[in-house]
């Protein structure tokens, strides 16, 4: 067993769902208020696929904020097994 004990397995998830909120914050004013405009706006009006290319923007900006909740579940079923883990090795 890690001498270390399972406390610190938690404390190691909650810092990095701290930073992965932090970052997520920051990456999401950037895209939201910088990026994902620009791109809609680059493309000309006189261009057919633009409404296509708009669509498949939406659909990826849809990903981008899925993201966070998929890593916060993977990171709670991680810290869940290593406390399972760590709970059957002092027996």
């Amino acid at each position: 067993m890690n001498k270390k004990g399972i406390a610190f397995e938690w404390l190691y998830a909650l810092i990095f769902l701290f930073a992965l909120g932090i970052s997520f914050i920051i990456f999401d004013n950037v895209l939201q208020d910088s990026v994902y405009p620009l791109v809609n706006n680059l493309i000309p009006d006189s261009f057919s696929g633009k409404e296509d290319i708009i669509t498949m923007n939406n659909e990826w900006m849809s990903y981008w904020l899925l993201m966070p909740i998929i890593i916060f579940f993977t990171v709670i079923i991680y810290i869940l097994v290593q406390g399972i883990g760590s709970r059957n090795e002092n027996y």
